[in-house]
């Protein structure tokens, strides 16, 4: 994808296991979730990214239904600090049901799932 003027990279540094984080460990267990490229625009986008990750980490390893984890995203963009943003997302089923989509094309999509993110400090 080409970038416009505006936009944000970011990159997956790693996705964590959020229910695995103990007082005794101190740790989160790291999915098999890195790189990726991931556009967005604004002052949302590190969000909108990480939610677009979610969505591909939830479709990667089969996970139905809820899903939470704690995802760590780098910026990649030219002349940007390269900071990380974290953010702990949980995927719900959506309250009014799944929304059907057709395009005009006619491929026809179904959103069943809204993702919830806050950001989160490890």
């Amino acid at each position: 994808m080409v970038m416009k003027e505006g936009d944000r990279s970011f990159t997956i540094v790693g996705f964590y296991k959020p229910a695995q984080f103990t007082e005794k460990t101190h740790k989160m267990q790291k999915t098999k979730a890195e790189g990726g490229r991931y556009i967005g625009r604004g002052s949302t986008a590190p969000m909108d990214c990480a939610k677009k990750a979610m969505t591909n980490v939830c479709a990667s390893k089969r996970i139905h239904g809820q899903c939470t984890l704690v995802g760590v995203m780098r910026e990649t963009t030219a002349g940007s600090d390269k900071n990380e943003y974290v953010y702990r997302m949980k995927r719900v089923l959506k309250p009014g049901g799944p929304v059907k989509i057709t395009y005009p094309n006619g491929n026809v999509s179904v959103n069943r799932y809204d993702i919830l993110a806050t950001p989160f400090t490890m």
